[in-house]
């Protein structure tokens, strides 16, 4: 028995170092009309598939749903009007508060705290179908970190995130990108620190309606973070937030 014994830990011990993605459903509503069945089963999907586009393995993280979820009372875009949202307790959200959509309904603030290293929130938005979402964010990305932002020392154990995006697989690839240190291409977050000074192809950080890869400096820099530690790294008691980032 003692062989399967040492299997048994050595998988519980994998399950312990996953990442761990937490999912929270917002199902958003118009004139009574919410997401089709389905519809978080399917964004599910399409969160593997933005993981898979930035290059983290399936063994590598693992999706759990939170036993709660919020709903919105959105209007469809039109051509002279973006959308635009009511929740129930907050009433209509002004563009701050839908970028900061983990802090404006009460679910962000927590995520600097030290459990919550390695750990992901992500607030999931499903649509009625044929709803125009336009005009307005599409998803922004909040991040922390307990042993600061040079590159060359994160990782996924010891940054935690908070991030909503419409469930679009390059959308919600671009928004996970930021979770593991990927700046935008245009210059709006600064500098990027990941520029190799060879490769400035477009990527999903920059085209991320029609650019469906990541260029091989960004690449790196996910699986960076996910390199095998010979020790746990030092992390400080008080994290750093990041900026919000589209």
């Amino acid at each position: 028995m003692r062989p399967l014994i040492i299997g048994l830990l050595a998988l519980a011990a994998s399950a312990e170092a996953q990442l761990s993605i937490e999912v929270l459903p917002v199902y958003v509503e118009h004139d009574g009309q919410g997401p089709p069945e389905g519809a978080l089963e399917e964004g599910i999907i399409e969160i593997r598939e933005a993981m898979g586009l930035i290059g983290v393995f399936a063994t590598e993280y693992e999706i759990s749903v939170l036993d709660i979820d919020e709903r919105l009372d959105c209007t469809p875009a039109t051509s002279y009007e973006g959308t635009v949202c009511t929740h129930r307790r907050c009433g209509q959200l002004s563009h701050d508060q839908l970028q900061d959509l983990p802090f404006t309904l009460q679910y962000g603030q927590q995520r600097g705290y030290g459990n919550y290293r390695g750990r992901q929130l992500l607030m999931l938005l499903l649509l009625p179908e044929n709803f125009s979402w336009d005009g307005t964010l599409f998803g922004v990305n909040s991040w922390w970190s307990w042993n600061g932002w040079d590159p060359i020392d994160l990782h996924y154990t010891t940054t935690s995130c908070a991030t909503w995006s419409v469930a679009f697989t390059p959308l919600l690839a671009h928004e996970l990108g930021h979770c593991y240190g990927l700046y935008h291409c245009d210059g709006t977050m600064g500098p990027d620190p990941n520029e190799d000074g060879v490769d400035y192809s477009r990527d999903l950080m920059c085209a991320r309606y029609l650019t469906q890869h990541l260029r091989p400096s960004n690449a790196a820099r996910v699986r960076h973070h996910f390199r095998e530690l010979a020790q746990p790294l030092r992390v400080d008691d008080v994290p750093v937030r990041g900026l919000s980032a589209r």
